[in-house]
This record gives C-alpha cells, structure tokens and sequence, in this order.
C-alpha cells in the first residue's frame, strides 16, 4: 500500500465591498484595481457590495499572507473552502464602446503581486529580496517575507556608511568622520554649504570658491562703475561698493576659517599693500581637511562655475575698458599729464590762465556736438567765446577766413571747430587736444 500525501486544502479569497476602518475608499479602490489588475472602468462593480472572487486555488496556509497584503490595501476579504463556485458572482463587462480590455471574470482575478498578466510579452524584471534572498518579479513587497524591499536595502546601507565612518573616526581618534588620506568623503563636507551671498561669518569655503568670489566681485565693481560714468550719478557707487566690500570681508573671514585661522585675520586684506599679499596667502594655502574650529568644508563648486565667473570678469573688463577710453580726454583734462604737450601748454588744468589764453568756437544752433562740447569746457572752467555760423553776423565769414588762413578748405570740416590761441581745431575736438593748445600761467 503506498502512502500518498493528502493534496492541502484550498481556499478561494472572496471580497464584498468592505474597507478596512481609517482607509479612504478612492485609495483603496486604486490600490485594488492596481495589485489585482483589472480596468479603472470595472472598479466600482468590484466595490458593488456583491460577493466577487479575487483569488481561486489558494492552499489555506498561504490565505492569512493574502489577506494580510489586501488588508494594507484598505479591504477586507475572506477566505473561503473551494467548495460550490456557481454562487461566484463577478463583475460585468462594460458595453464595448465604454472599455478598451476584456472585462475581469471570477477566472481571471488574481493578484498581480504573485504573477505578471498572461499577455504581457514584455520580459520580466526581477528583483531579489535583500532579506531574504527570494528571487521575484519587480515589486515593493517580498512575496516570501513581506518585507519593504527598498526600504530595507537603503536602511542597509545607510548601516554600512554609519559602520564605516565609525571605523574612520576611531582610527583617527575624533568623535566625527574625517577625509581619508588624500582624498574627501560625501561625510566630510557640511550637509548645506556656503553662499557667497549671505550675512552670516559662520562656515567655510575652498580656494575655489574664494577665487569665483573674488572674479564675481571684481566684475560687479566694473559694471557699477561703467554705469555711474554713463549716468553721471556717483552717488550709486556708494551703496553698491559698500555692499561689495560686505561680501567681500565675509569671503575672507569664511577662507580664513578653513585654514583654520581666526576671522579677525581679514582686517590684513583692508591694509594697503599687504592686502594684497594676505590675498595671494589665502588663494594658495589650502585648507583643513575635515574637521576643525569652525566645522566641516564646503564641497568646492564645479568648473561650470568656474568658467561663468571667468566669462563674467572679461566681459565686465571690455565694457569698462571701452567706457574709459571715451573718457579719458575729459581725466587728461582734469589732470593727467599729458606727455604730448608743447613747453609753454598745461601739465595740469590747474596750471590754466583765462587771461592768456583765447578760445573761440564756431557752432550751429542746431548742433548736438556743439552743446555737448559747451558743456566740457563749462564744466572744466575754460573761458571760450561762441560763434553761430548759422545765426546773424559775419561768424560765417570769419570761419571761412581763419581755415583758408590755416590751409583748411571749409567744405571737409563740421562742427564745433574751436580757435584756441590761433590753432585752428576742427571736426569737435576732443578735450585733451584743446588742453594742449591752451597756455600756462606764467610764473
């Protein structure tokens, strides 16, 4: 007589509508209609209230992890003998004009949890349980041990790290993780670094981000300055250079801090001269690594950073460069020397006598240059008389005398053309070149 095992009892899961307390009903109707894999269209029939079978063949020892799994869902399901399946009701198919898929059967219901679609013919990827090592479709939960796959490896490896930095920290004898020889850890750096732009002296910052600082600075200093020779309003450098020199001061103090030196260092960068060394320092010693006084480094920004900064400074230095070669007749004129001179012409506007000197300019009335050119030697105190070719009087005449006197034919020249002291200057004139013209106060 041979021994046969008896085949397990089976159990079908049947479900009525009912959802667990706490759980809201469009949660877990979406949760169903995902894990058990039917048509949205089909999930109010499955919640009618009617008796529907989600699961057939199920051996009673495996129901309890079935039940457990739609429980979390938010529905409570039964399982039940296998014993008289025409009482099975399931949802009805939608008209076909409302549905794109077959409508699910008592046959069909199952979890897609224990197996993917029967006409899926896209291969499977598969994960394995990190707990307990069950290979299984790709899903969140273990079909073995119900563990939360994801979230235990991350848990797991967030240990490791833990581990490991512990181990670093007890070989360097600190209670915090520092870099390993020659090279930074993630653990290393602060978990927010610092800004460039900020009110706070706390923290640290690299050599990089001091040299990314100071190009943004310097570009910032450029640009306010091109706009105030632009606009003539000086007074917009003030506040602007005031909160340049803020962030600048802050950028030191902070690269102090990692070397490991004390803030109050940075009032050196405000020293003429050994400013200017003390910043060199700070650009080419490195800092702490790890740990120290003033906590963690900041991780260094990127060479993207690097390169804007860059493109930045060269841009704001063209833009001022061309802004100051339009005005540098008006600085020779306020001063500069001019290596250009005659012996007997200005080193300095200073040096100007109104009585030794004659300046006549010839204008038209509707000349833009010409009132701009009144302006320049308004401005800088040049006494000048002012001739309209185009008004009443002989002013015509005498211009067209004075060029053919000096070998000038009229016809080439515009306007404001200036008289100064017999030297005939036409075409507007700029301010360095009357300057040369005009004669020193005798000593």
């Amino acid at each position: 007589m041979t021994n046969q095992t008896p085949a397990p009892a089976l159990v079908q899961l049947v479900f009525r509508g009912e959802i667990v307390s706490g759980h809201a009903p469009e949660d877990a109707k979406r949760k169903l209609a995902a894990a058990v894999g039917i048509a949205p269209q089909q999930i109010e029939e499955v919640f009618s209230g009617r008796r529907v079978v989600l699961k057939k063949g199920v051996p009673a020892d495996e129901a309890p992890r079935y039940l457990a799994k739609l429980e979390r869902i938010g529905i409570v399901a039964r399982a039940e003998p296998e014993t008289d399946t025409s009482a099975v009701t399931a949802p009805q198919p939608l008209p076909a004009a409302a549905v794109t898929a077959p409508a699910p059967t008592a046959a069909t219901l199952a979890l897609v949890e224990d197996a993917p679609p029967a006409d899926s013919t896209a291969p499977v990827e598969e994960v394995t349980c990190p707990k307990c090592a069950t290979r299984q479709p790709k899903r969140t939960l273990c079909l073995s041990c119900s563990t939360d796959m994801p979230r235990y490896a991350a848990a797991q490896k967030t240990l490791k790290d833990e581990e490991r930095a512990a181990r670093l920290a007890a070989l360097k004898g600190a209670t915090a993780p520092v870099a390993a020889p020659g090279e930074a850890t993630e653990a290393d750096y602060a978990a927010e670094g610092v800004g460039m732009v900020g009110s706070s002296f706390d923290g640290r910052i690299g050599r990089v981000a001091y040299l990314i600082g100071g190009f943004v600075i310097s570009a910032i200093c450029v640009l306010v300055a091109v706009a105030a020779l632009k606009s003539g309003v000086w007074l917009l450098m003030v506040p602007l250079l005031l909160g340049a020199l803020f962030v600048s001061l802050r950028l030191v103090v902070l690269r102090c801090h990692d070397i490991g030196w004390s803030g109050w260092w940075s009032l050196v960068s405000l020293v003429p001269y050994a400013g200017s060394l003390f910043n060199l320092i700070l650009l080419i010693v490195p800092g702490t690594r790890g740990n120290n006084d003033f906590g963690r480094p900041s991780r260094p920004p990127g060479m993207p950073a690097v390169a804007a900064s860059v493109v930045a400074l060269v841009l704001a230095s063209l833009l001022g460069f061309t802004q100051l070669t339009k005005v540098m007749p008006m600085l020779a004129a306020y001063g500069i020397k001019n290596s250009h001179a005659a012996g007997n012409s200005l080193a300095t506007i200073e040096d100007y006598d109104p009585k030794s000197n004659t300046v006549i300019m010839y204008s038209l009335t509707t000349c833009g240059y010409c009132e701009a050119k009144r302006h320049e030697l308004d401005g800088m105190g040049i006494r000048y008389t002012e001739l309209f070719i185009d008004g009443p009087g002989n002013a015509q005449e005498q211009l067209s005398a004075r060029l053919e006197q000096a070998g000038m034919p009229r016809q080439s020249y515009g306007t404001p053309i200036l008289d100064v002291n017999g030297v005939m200057l036409p075409n507007n004139p700029p301010m360095e070149e009357i300057v040369q013209h005009l004669r020193a106060r005798k000593s």
